[in-house]
C-alpha cells in the first residue's frame, strides 16, 4: 500500500488523493462496523480459524484482480475506479481478518508465555514489513525480469506471497475446543452489536482498556502518518535519511517487541503496556523540543521500539480480562477501537499546525513561554513552532490514554 499501490493510484494514474483516502476509510468503516458481530458469530462457532482462511483467500482473490485490472484496462478512468474497488475489498477481507487472528492468540499459548507469542508474532511482522518489500521489489524496477517494470506489476506477487505464508497457520494451526460452544442461531448485525456491547459491560476493564488503547492508538498513529514531515520540517531530513529512520526504526520495533513480549509474561500485561506507554509519553516530549539530526535518528529508534512494545502488550492484557469463549467478539471490538483510531489524531495535529505558526496568537505564546522558562535562543524553535506544538498535542492525548489505562484491571481472571 505505501511503497506501490499508493504511489501508482495517485502519482501514476493521475488520481486525486482523496480518491484513496475515500476508499481506504470506507474499508475501515467498515471493518469496524462489521468484525463486533462477525467475532461474535466466530465464539460461538468455533469458526475463527475458518473465518481466517476464507477473509485470507478473498484478500487474495481480490488482489488478483487488481492485478489483472491494472495490466489490461488502458481506459484510465474505468481502471481507477476498479482498482479503487478491489483495493477497498482486499483491505477490508485482510484488516478484518485480523480480528480472527488476533483471537487465535490464545490457541498457540497459555498463560505463562502469551506476551512472549505475542511479541514474536510481531516482531516478525516487522521483518516481513522489510522481507516484502525486498522480495517485490525487483519486479517492479525491472531487473528480474526485462520489460516488465512499474509499479502495477508488484500485485500479483504479493498475492502469490500472500497465499505462500498463509500456508502454515491454515493447516498447522488448530482451535482448541471450548467446552461452552453453541451453535450458531441466525442473528442480525445489530443484534449482535448490542450482545457484544451488553456483555461488555460485564467485564468493566474491557471498555476502559478499548478508551485507552483508542487513545494511545490514535496519539501513535497521528505520529507515524506525520512524521516524515516533521523530521524534515523540524531537522531538514532528505529522503535518504528517511529511508535510513525507516529500517532503523523497523529494527528497533523487532527488538522492542520481543523485549516487551518478555517483560509482559514476567510482569503482566498491564503493567508492560502501562510501561510503553510511559516510553511514549517521553518520547513525545523529546520530540517537541529536539533540533539535531543525531537527536532525530535516535528517537527514532526508541519510536520503534515502543511502538512494538504497545502492539506486543496489549493483546495478552486484553487475553486477561475477558474469558476465552468470547475473545471473537471482543476482538471485533479492539479492531474497531484500533481501525477507528488516528481520526481525531490527525484533525488535531491539523488544526494545530495551521493556527500554531510563529505569527499567530498561539505560537507567539509558546515561544514567550519558552522565553519564560529558560530555554536558549528561543527564536531557534520559531520557523516550527506549528509543528511542535502539533506533537505537544499528541502529547496530550497519548496522556490521557495512560490515565485511562491506569484504570484498567491487571488481574489475570480467566484461562486462555
Amino acid at each position: 500500500m505505501t511503497f506501490f499501490f499508493a504511489p501508482w493510484i495517485v502519482i501514476d494514474l493521475g488520481v486525486e488523493d482523496i480518491y484513496y483516502s475515500l476508499a481506504y476509510s470506507a474499508s475501515m468503516i467498515v471493518v469496524a462496523l462489521s468484525m463486533p458481530a462477525l467475532g461474535r458469530r466466530a465464539d460461538r462457532s468455533r469458526g475463527k480459524l475458518p473465518r481466517l482462511r476464507s477473509f485470507t483467500l478473498l484478500c487474495i482473490f481480490c488482489t488478483v484482480l487488481l492485478s489483472l485490472t491494472a495490466l489490461t484496462i488502458t481506459d484510465v478512468t474505468l481502471l481507477a475506479i476498479l482498482a479503487l474497488l478491489c483495493f477497498a475489498a482486499a483491505n477490508y477481507f485482510y484488516e478484518g481478518g485480523l480480528t480472527f487472528y488476533n483471537a487465535l492468540l490464545a490457541d498457540v499459548s497459555d498463560e505463562t508465555n502469551i506476551g512472549r507469542v505475542s511479541g514474536i508474532g510481531v516482531a516478525v511482522g516487522y521483518l516481513g514489513a522489510i522481507v516484502g518489500l525486498l522480495l517485490v521489489l525487483p519486479i517492479t524496477d525491472g531487473s528480474l525480469i526485462s520489460g516488465v517494470e512499474g509499479r502495477e506489476y508488484a500485485f500479483l506477487p504479493t498475492a502469490v506471497l500472500f497465499l505462500i505464508f498463509a500456508l502454515p497457520i491454515s493447516y498447522w494451526v488448530r482451535e482448541r475446543p471450548l467446552v461452552s460452544a453453541k451453535p450458531l442461531v441466525p442473528e442480525t448485525f445489530l443484534a449482535g452489536w448490542k450482545e457484544t456491547l451488553r456483555e461488555s459491560r460485564r467485564y468493566p476493564g474491557v471498555l476502559r482498556f478499548l478508551i485507552a488503547d483508542y487513545l494511545i492508538e490514535d496519539a501513535i498513529a497521528t505520529l507515524i502518518i506525520f512524521m516524515a514531515i516533521y523530521a524534515e520540517a523540524v531537522a531538514g531530513f532528505v529522503d535518504a535519511d528517511k529511508v535510513v529512520l525507516f529500517i532503523s526504526s523497523t529494527v528497533c520495533a523487532f527488538g522492542g517487541s520481543l523485549v516487551f513480549g518478555w517483560l509482559a509474561d514476567r510482569i503482566g500485561g498491564k503493567r508492560s503496556l502501562l510501561l510503553a506507554t510511559l516510553g511514549w509519553v517521553v518520547v513525545l516530549s523529546a520530540a517537541v523540543v529536539l533540533t539535531s539530526r543525531t537527536g532525530f535518528f535516535i528517537l527514532g529508534g526508541f519510536v520503534g521500539v515502543f511502538l512494538g512494545a504497545v502492539w506486543t502488550t496489549s493483546r495478552p492484557l486484553l487475553n486477561s480480562l475477558v474469558p476465552r469463549e468470547k475473545l471473537g467478539q471482543f476482538y471485533g471490538l479492539y479492531t474497531l477501537s484500533g481501525r477507528a483510531a488516528a481520526t481525531i489524531g490527525p484533525l488535531i495535529w491539523g488544526l494545530v499546525a495551521l493556527f500554531g505558526k510563529a505569527d499567530s496568537w498561539l505560537g507567539r505564546s509558546a515561544i514567550g513561554l519558552l522565553e519564560q522558562v529558560g530555554v536558549s535562543h528561543p527564536e531557534v524553535y520559531a520557523d516550527s513552532i506549528h509543528y511542535r506544538l502539533a506533537v505537544a498535542s499528541l502529547l496530550v492525548v497519548m496522556l490521557a490514554g495512560l490515565l485511562m489505562l491506569l484504570k484498567v484491571p491487571r488481574q489475570r481472571r480467566f484461562d486462555g
